[in-house]
């Protein structure tokens, strides 16, 4: 349910020599400087990285430490991912952990084709795999404060309804999409894949997959729900629901 399958593609700079690593990562770390957008960060992190200096590894053909390039790709996405943006750095002259306060935007919707493997690329061209579906902002985990063990967390939920929530301690409060993506102190992004014909970018008109179906990843079908519908999950036990759900989404940055 969480994380990606990456591929780890290291190539010696001396005998061209390949050597190719997987690994499954829980969640994407992403470096907020010396970036303004997601787009832009996630681009550089899947972008070949040249290593040197302190950097050096053993090539298993020249037998020594070498310079070499690396690149990481996507090969396998599961259907909720969760970026956490790298807010904190540690001072070695004040020994404390500061928070970097640089906004980074962040985009409601997330396509991830562009850092899948090339060969893996093509297939899902060929084979129309991920034009049904895209990846939509679901949570958002805010930190306030100045260090790493100090401050306030609460979060933003789009809830059952398609609304957005401000979950912060015990108020629950309806905020637009608007003030979601445009807070400078965002953490921890959570983003679900869904048909893309579900995707509505409005607060009033909404067209969202049915709620608890095992269909949610499969299904291209948009529903539309009904008055009664909205009465349902407007009650006291979907707050509830929603009020948990930040408590876990803030206690997940802890761990």
């Amino acid at each position: 349910m969480f994380g990606s399958n990456v591929q780890f593609i290291s190539k010696c700079n001396v005998c061209s020599l390949e050597s190719v690593k997987e690994d499954w990562q829980n969640v994407w770390y992403v470096h907020v400087l010396p970036y303004s957008t997601l787009i832009e960060a996630l681009t550089a992190s899947f972008s070949n990285e040249e290593l040197d200096d302190k950097n050096l590894y053993i090539c298993s053909n020249c037998k020594i430490k070498v310079p070499s390039s690396r690149k990481i790709n996507i090969i396998q996405s599961s259907p909720i991912i969760f970026i956490i943006l790298r807010r904190f750095s540690y001072d070695q002259f004040s020994k404390m952990t500061n928070k970097i306060h640089q906004f980074i935007t962040y985009p409601e919707t997330l396509n991830l084709t562009p850092y899948f493997d090339k060969n893996i690329q093509e297939s899902i061209k060929e084979n129309d795999v991920f034009n049904n579906f895209t990846y939509r902002l679901n949570a958002v985990v805010v930190h306030l404060g100045k260090t790493a063990d100090s401050g306030h967390i609460f979060t933003y939920i789009r809830a059952p309804d398609g609304f957005w929530y401000k979950a912060n301690d015990e108020s629950v409060t309806r905020v637009k999409l608007d003030k979601v993506l445009a807070d400078k102190d965002a953490y921890i992004l959570c983003y679900v894949k869904i048909p893309i014909d579900t995707v509505v970018s409005t607060d009033t008109e909404l067209i969202i997959p049915p709620l608890q179906s095992p269909s949610l990843f499969t299904s291209s079908t948009p529903i539309r729900p009904s008055k009664d519908y909205n009465n349902i999950i407007n009650n006291y036990t979907t707050v509830r629901k929603t009020f948990l759900l930040s408590y876990i989404m803030a206690f997940l940055c802890y761990i």
